[in-house]
């Protein structure tokens, strides 16, 4: 059993700040016993049970997309996996500043062996080429996750994971399937920085798309998602990357 000392205002508040591995990862029930010592040094303790939930959801699957056809090169909507956490859109622009994205949402039932289950968003406004999306899930309890989605800057380009606005997201995959053409380079600290919760990164693409990934180390393992198979590699001492099993990869 560990202690940790918390802090109280004036008010009597108190509150205690955990580190990132101070609480075992999951979800279960652990029983808390909060223990206060009174100015005259006499303890009181107080135990109950306390659920844990860890568990981050699945990034955001991108199962389609609209190309916006009237004028200057965009993307008009994407469509996601159904699911049940709650999942919401950013724009990433090319400088890294974040802005939300104004969208109607529409559900579009799963017809078994005709079609997969699908959440479609129409945009507002073009998203204009050159900038990037993040569809971000949060499940009940606050646990989140998203998709960094690259957009087609009407040129082979590099994949810029540096970007500011990046860092207020916990992204557990990367998109390039939109883009064509995509290089993407990542070291230890780049994937760790991205996916602090897990320290893992799936990468969707296909053939044309390219990852470096210097000194990884290829498992052997296979992943299915979304009925495509992902090869899965290890980086560094803790990070991991499942990617397509097509996307040209370097290591």
């Amino acid at each position: 059993m560990s202690a940790f000392p918390a802090m109280m205002d004036a008010n009597g508040n108190w509150s205690v700040t955990f580190g990132s591995n101070e609480i075992p990862q999951g979800e279960y029930i652990s029983d808390v016993t909060v223990t206060t010592i009174d100015r005259n040094g006499n303890p009181d303790s107080v135990s109950t049970p306390v659920t844990v939930d860890t568990e981050v959801p699945d990034a955001p699957v991108v199962i389609s997309y609209t190309e916006y056809t009237r004028g200057d090169p965009g993307v008009s909507g994407v469509g996601t996996e159904l699911s049940d956490d709650i999942v919401a859109i950013s724009q990433i622009s090319g400088t890294g500043q974040v802005s939300n994205v104004a969208y109607d949402t529409r559900t579009v039932a799963e017809i078994p062996g005709v079609r997969d289950g699908e959440l479609q968003f129409t945009f507002n406004e073009r998203i204009p080429d050159g900038s990037n999306l993040v569809i971000n899930a949060e499940d009940a309890v606050g646990n989140e996750s998203a998709t960094f989605v690259v957009l087609d800057d009407n040129a082979p380009g590099v994949v810029d994971v540096s970007l500011a606005g990046l860092s207020g997201f916990d992204v557990g995959a990367i998109d390039l399937s939109i883009a064509g053409d995509s290089a993407l380079t990542l070291s230890e600290a780049d994937l760790l920085g991205l996916s602090d919760d897990t320290n893992a990164l799936i990468i969707h693409g296909d053939t044309s798309d390219t990852v470096n990934i210097a000194g990884a180390q290829a498992t052997g393992a296979t992943e299915t998602i979304g009925g495509r198979v992902y090869d899965v590699y290890t980086l560094g001492d803790d990070g991991s990357l499942i990617i397509d099993h097509t996307v040209n990869v370097n290591y």
